[in-house]
């Protein structure tokens, strides 16, 4: 009697882990309590042919087992012994796609049935399901009573199929096994040079594969090499390969193609093999000392990480470094659509939620550089490094309160209000910025929202306006505080404090420490964790007398849109479909511009007619109604180049808009030079008062 998959596993798991609890085996393999119990009985079944006692069940205990088959479980898990082993139908599909891409023999339901030693029928079902499993990768198995069983399909996508299928092989503990079964179909040791050529290649480029990548190239190439034999060749455009034959890999792999060519194979189709082989050394992650091609953009993943995770990681050099290897290959599979599993993607999704939504965001510079979305899979790696890293110093996201931002004003000035609070509150995690439709789609998950819009919600929830002036950050800071650490930040808690910490510990200096408790828990005192770009322009650098006009009045507010928009136009920052898409988003959302009493700031997405960065104001003496009646006298038109350039503007112009005393004073403007004199006396780079 011999064991299935099913029941080797479940074997092994109860050798390995014999305190496990019924609960805790049906989560690990994925079982019914009724499947655990059928299996259960077979390996009994099988432990009473081998005259050994029974594994017992003991609630206490655990399962109890002769000590013997501990070392008899391993024996028949070893791929040595793989007579022992009965394939599961799983395995019997996958060996007939591996025998049917690579066989030259015609595949009949009796050869079928024959090589994988199961009867007609069981071969008959085991064909239907893998004819399921080629479907999914976009290849037919077909059946013709001249040719029998065979799989139709471009080349490309066959050969991704059979990558698929060695890679899912070797995951498993007899994946050599079955690999070895089908490569001696017709030839006892194939392409026994493909090792030591690797290991060559190795050399060549100053690279080193991991044992596990070392064996999954070993066994691709043996499987292109029998792919080649049956003069299966890939149609592949020059064009499409230009960029992998520029590479050293590329070079290298003529070497390694010629291990595996046959005779009679012509130079343009050796050529196009070759880059398909560079392409799979390309897609292979190593380690390697020379300089990293992806290096720039993983810094700039490294720096945008710190940045809206408000951390600062030691060694961050170093990081990227690791995250540029990675980079170098994930970008050739992203390009060329070959997905990579990540066999730990749901323990990622699930342990760590919101570093993985993080991670997400600082990979934009390299899904630009791609041209491509990253897939789930690749951008979980990602996350493994980073969240490596944190531990590496002892940092956890997940002990820090996770927030939302939720604006409905638009891009611009829902960046700013972010950009601000998490400055002002740089111990919470600020997730992402969302409409309410995104937020009510319920897919972040966070502890506390701000929100400019009231908003029903079981999370700790505060109200901000999009433009805070100093008294209302005190305010928030002390509001919050107050909600989230269980005390406010006022005098009366900085007393209690000193005398708790004189209570454990002797002070020495007791004016100099109340003075710094006094500043850090100062509700407007706010550190930001990093220094600012080095050229974000401020604010008398976008509004200059070239972009003021002072009015009277204008027909209405798409007139007045006009107007504040024309000298940017002028001057050809930005295009009049800029003005149009500002004019038709009030229109569809409402006065969402009006961001404090009088005041408009018209914006638009950047894709929409930006040329640069700019800014221009326009001053009416007459107040001009925005929809819902809301009165304007200024209108600051901003063309945001992208998400970040313009926030030091912003911010200062924020300033400026605060105090009800200021926008009166550009109300009652008489000149350009005066209001210019504001602007200038607003425009700080350190944002001092």
């Amino acid at each position: 009697m011999l064991l299935d998959e099913r029941c080797l596993k479940l074997l092994q798991e109860i050798v390995t882990r014999p305190d496990s609890s019924w609960n805790q085996l049906q989560q690990n393999l994925r079982l019914s309590r009724r499947q655990l119990a059928y299996a259960l009985d077979k390996i009994n079944a099988w432990l009473t042919c081998e005259k050994l006692p029974e594994i017992e069940y003991r609630r206490r205990e655990g399962f109890v087992f002769p000590p013997v088959l501990k070392e008899k479980v391993q024996s028949m898990l070893s791929p040595v012994q793989r007579e022992e082993y009965v394939w599961s139908s799983r395995e019997r599909a996958r060996l007939i796609l591996l025998s049917l891409l690579t066989t030259k023999e015609t595949w009949s339901l009796i050869h079928a049935s024959s090589f994988l030693q199961v009867s007609r029928n069981t071969a008959l079902s085991d064909i239907k399901e893998a004819k399921r499993i080629a479907a999914q990768a976009g290849v037919d198995l077909i059946y013709s009573r001249m040719e029998g069983y065979l799989l139709t399909g471009p080349e490309w996508q066959q050969r991704k199929l059979m990558r698929w299928l060695v890679l899912h092989a070797l995951e498993q503990k007899n994946g050599e096994v079955l690999l070895t079964k089908v490569l001696e179909q017709d030839r006892e040791v194939p392409y026994s040079g493909v090792r030591s050529c690797l290991e060559r290649v190795e050399r060549d480029l100053q690279v080193r594969y991991t044992d596990e990548h070392l064996l999954q190239l070993t066994y691709m190439l043996q499987f292109l090499g029998k792919r080649l034999e049956r003069k299966c060749l890939i149609c592949w455009d020059e064009a499409e390969w230009e960029e992998i034959a520029r590479t050293e890999e590329y070079r290298v792999s003529r070497h390694l193609l010629g291990e595996l060519a046959p005779d009679g194979l012509s130079e343009e189709a050796f050529r196009t093999e070759q880059a398909y082989i560079a392409f799979q050394l390309l897609v292979t992650n190593v380690f390697s000392q020379k300089e990293k091609p992806m290096q720039e953009i993983a810094a700039a993943m490294v720096g945008e990480f710190e940045r809206i995770a408000c951390i600062s990681l030691a060694e961050k050099d170093h990081l990227a470094s690791l995250i540029a290897m990675h980079l170098y290959s994930a970008y050739y599979r992203i390009k060329y659509d070959l997905e990579m599993q990540n066999p730990l993607l749901d323990v990622i999704l699930r342990e760590n939620e919101a570093l993985h939504y993080l991670v997400k965001k600082c990979v934009i510079p390299f899904q630009n550089r791609v041209g491509k979305p990253v897939p789930e899979g690749e951008m979980a790696y990602f996350t493994m490094h980073f969240g490596g890293w944190l531990r590496r110093q002892g940092l956890e996201l997940t002990s820090r309160p996770k927030a939302v931002v939720v604006c409905p004003n638009g891009i611009a000035i829902s960046n700013l209000l972010t950009h601000v609070l998490r400055e002002l509150f740089p111990d919470i995690l600020f997730l992402d910025v969302l409409t309410v439709r995104q937020f009510f789609s319920g897919r972040i998950k966070c502890d506390i929202v701000f929100s400019t819009v009231y908003l029903r919600t079981d999370c700790k929830f505060f109200i901000v306006k999009p433009i805070l002036s100093w008294e209302e950050k005190a305010r928030l800071r002390s509001e919050v505080s107050r909600e989230i650490y269980g005390f406010p930040a006022n005098r009366e808690q900085l007393v209690k404090v000193m005398d708790v910490i004189e209570q454990y510990a002797d002070i020495h200096d007791r004016a100099g420490l109340s003075k710094a408790l006094a500043s850090l828990f100062a509700p407007n005192h706010f550190t930001p964790p990093f220094k600012k770009e080095s050229k974000k322009p401020m604010l008398n650098e976008l509004i200059t007398e070239q972009t003021i006009q002072l009015r009277t009045r204008a027909a209405d507010w798409k007139e007045a849109i006009r107007l504040a928009a024309k000298p940017l136009i002028d001057s050809g920052s930005i295009e009049e479909r800029y003005v149009t898409a500002m004019i038709e988003s009030i229109n569809q959302l409402g006065p969402y511009v009006v961001l404090a009493p009088k005041v408009a700031i018209p914006h638009a997405r950047p894709e929409h007619g930006v040329n640069q960065l700019s800014m221009s104001f326009l001053r009416l003496r007459e107040a001009v109604l925005f929809p819902q009646n809301k009165a304007v006298h200024l209108i600051f038109v901003l063309a945001a180049a992208d998400n970040e350039s313009h926030l030091l503007a912003l911010a200062q112009l924020s300033e400026l808009l605060a105090k009800e005393e200021e926008i009166e004073r550009l109300i009652q403007a008489e000149t350009t030079e005066e209001v210019m004199n504001m602007i200038n006396h607003y425009s700080k780079g350190d944002m001092q008062r």
